[in-house]
């Protein structure tokens, strides 16, 4: 399965027993509008969600670094042993200080360009001059 978690569900976890109108009193909001912005049904001004991150003793930009990470926490557990295993070599390596290729994902990865190759067999990547033209 897979879950998608957004800055929403991330403050409904950390609202825990709090409920939602004790979060809308401690941020200065009404009910309503921390409702919208757990149920993702409105997009917040960046003031609700400042208001409401103050209230965990955080920011927006952590609460949106800890939903990327959760995010990318889930597609790693759906990986398989052997995409588990490259994973875990390739952040080792990084964390070593050693430069390396990110690990080979299979089939194409939607958005990224193909590697340009030399047409000439050449991989200087020289312009040819048109014919004529003076040197």
């Amino acid at each position: 399965m897979n879950i998608v978690w957004t800055v929403g569900d991330l403050v409904r976890k950390l609202r825990g027993e709090m409920t939602q109108e004790e979060l809308a009193d401690r941020a200065g909001l009404n009910k309503a509008t921390v409702n919208r912005y757990e149920m993702r049904s409105a997009r917040a001004e960046q003031s609700t969600g400042e208001k409401i991150a103050k209230v965990f003793g955080t920011t927006t930009h952590d609460l949106g670094l800890y939903v990327e990470a959760l995010n990318l926490a889930n597609q790693f557990a759906q990986l398989g042993v052997s995409g588990k295993v490259r994973v875990k070599q390739f952040l080792d390596e990084r964390l070593r200080g050693e430069k390396l290729e990110p690990p080979r994902v299979p089939g194409p990865v939607r958005g990224s360009p193909s590697p340009a190759k030399p047409s000439n067999g050449s991989s200087r990547g020289t312009a040819r001059k048109p014919r004529g033209a003076s040197r």
